[in-house]
């Protein structure tokens, strides 16, 4: 889009003396000037934002199950590290058994 439209459709929005019918008529108005390939191009851009805005009602109980995933894997790596130490120890004492053969 030209900086005039992307100015008049910017404008729609930001304007705050303008109440939701008078936003809607305007933003009719000014699609009713797009050429098809703009209007595809605007269905694109409300199509994202719709994704966007249904995303962010998703994102409390992405971010509590984020929660339990990183608990987790934060006791699987406490694990990992107890596993290793022991790994160590059985390690040492097998060495130590095989030099009192020696």
């Amino acid at each position: 889009l030209s900086a005039e439209k992307r100015a008049e459709f910017r404008d729609i929005f930001t304007k705050k003396n303008l109440n939701a019918t008078e936003r809607a008529t305007k933003l009719k108005a000014f699609l009713e000037t797009l050429d098809d390939k703009q209007l595809v191009a605007y269905e694109h851009f409300r199509d994202a934002l719709r994704n966007v805005q249904s995303n962010a009602t998703k994102l409390p109980h992405l971010s509590a199950e984020n929660q339990l995933l990183l608990k987790k894997y934060d006791a699987l790596e406490e694990e990992k590290k107890r596993l290793s130490v022991d790994a160590k120890q059985a390690h040492l004492v097998i060495l130590i058994r095989c030099e009192s053969f020696l």
